[in-house]
Formats: C-alpha cells, sequence, structure tokens
C-alpha cells in the first residue's frame, strides 16, 4: 500500500500517516498549516477586497443612476425653459407692437397738428388782415356818410 521511497524523503501520505510524533513530522504539519492558514487570511483578504469592490460598483451604479435621472429631469427643465422663453419672447413682441402703435399714432398727430397749427396760424392772419381791410372800409363809409351829413 505504501510506496517506500528509496531516495529517503517523505511524501506527503508519509507524513500523514506518521505514527509517532517526530520532529519532522510535526514540524512538517505545522508549516503545511501554517500555510494553509496563510492563504486561509489571504483568501478572505481577497473576499473583502471583492466584497468592497462590489459596495463599491453597487455605489458607483447608484450615484450614475441618480446623475442620470437628474440629467433627464435637467432636460426636461431645459425643454420647458425654452418654450417658457419662446412664449415671454412672443409676448413681449406682442407688447412692443401695442406700444409702438400707438406711438405711431401719436407722432402722426403730432405732424397734423402742426400742419393744422400752421393752417390756422396763415389763416388767423388772412382773417385780421380781412378783418383790417373791412373795417377800413367801414371807417370809409361812415366816413362818406358823416361828410354826407355834414352838406346838409
Amino acid at each position: 500500500m505504501n510506496q517506500v521511497n528509496t531516495d529517503g524523503a517523505k511524501t506527503k501520505s508519509d507524513y500523514k500517516n506518521c505514527m509517532k510524533e517526530c520532529k519532522v513530522c510535526s514540524t512538517h504539519a505545522y508549516l503545511t498549516l501554517k500555510k494553509t492558514q496563510d492563504l486561509v487570511e489571504k483568501v478572505e483578504m481577497v473576499e473583502k477586497q471583492i466584497l468592497n469592490r462590489d459596495k463599491l460598483m453597487r455605489a458607483s451604479n447608484k450615484r450614475i443612476k441618480e446623475l442620470t435621472e437628474r440629467i433627464e429631469k435637467d432636460k426636461t427643465d431645459v425643454e420647458r425653459f425654452k418654450k417658457e422663453n419662446e412664449k415671454f419672447i412672443h409676448e413681449n413682441r406682442q407688447i412692443f407692437e401695442y406700444y409702438e402703435k400707438p406711438k405711431r399714432t401719436v407722432k402722426d398727430s403730432h405732424e397734423r397738428n402742426g400742419k393744422t397749427y400752421k393752417e390756422n396760424l396763415h389763416l388767423s392772419r388772412v382773417l385780421h388782415a380781412k378783418e383790417r381791410q373791412i373795417n377800413q372800409q367801414l371807417d370809409e363809409i361812415a366816413f362818406d356818410i358823416s361828410e354826407d351829413y355834414d352838406l346838409y
């Protein structure tokens, strides 16, 4: 069953099947146990790193999802603001047009008033000239009549 090593070195099965408490076997058992413990510690450390990376990935994915949702909300807000802005621009143009129309009307009215004033001034001068002429004619008639009465 057990194969005997001819070179004098013990195999793993020799250490396992050793019935005596020799230093070689106990040292080998200790080192094997130490290696196993070291490997277990390394595996646990790697598991912790993997778990930490998984937690970090989950947190990163959650943050990505939050930011993506925020970006979508912001896009929606931008579209809403654009529409509101266009509405305000349209209202502003209408208000400007409503303001400009009376402004033009007032300007046209001022121009007509200026022309009317000039016409009234001219007609007033003509009227005064005619009035003077009529008064002069009346004075002449009155003078002629008064001379006629003086003759009698």
